[in-house]
């Protein structure tokens, strides 16, 4: 079985495949019976990762509110939504 970091980073390179404004779980990032395979914990600890690397590397995606699971929704952003949030963040103006 693949380590959680490996796991990670395989999550980190299916990100590049996301169009935009589509949202997703985490686990929609691997195959079904891939993320079956790996215990809770380490699915918990997968998905506080890469909302981590979200919001750490300032990535195209933003986490959204889930209502009806646990898992995290993640969605990812227009490249015009996501320069605007660069520029915000860095207090410039456009």
């Amino acid at each position: 079985m693949a380590t959680t970091n490996d796991l990670f980073a395989q999550a980190i390179k299916e990100t590049k495949h996301l169009h935009c404004s589509e949202v997703l779980l985490v686990r929609d990032l691997f195959k079904g019976y891939e993320w079956n395979r790996i215990s809770r914990r380490d699915r918990l600890y997968l998905e506080t990762l890469y909302l981590n690397y979200i919001y750490t590397f300032g990535t195209h995606l933003e986490p959204i509110e889930n209502l009806l699971l646990d898992s995290k929704n993640i969605k990812s952003k227009s490249f015009d939504e996501f320069i605007m949030t660069i520029f915000q963040e860095g207090g410039l103006s456009v």
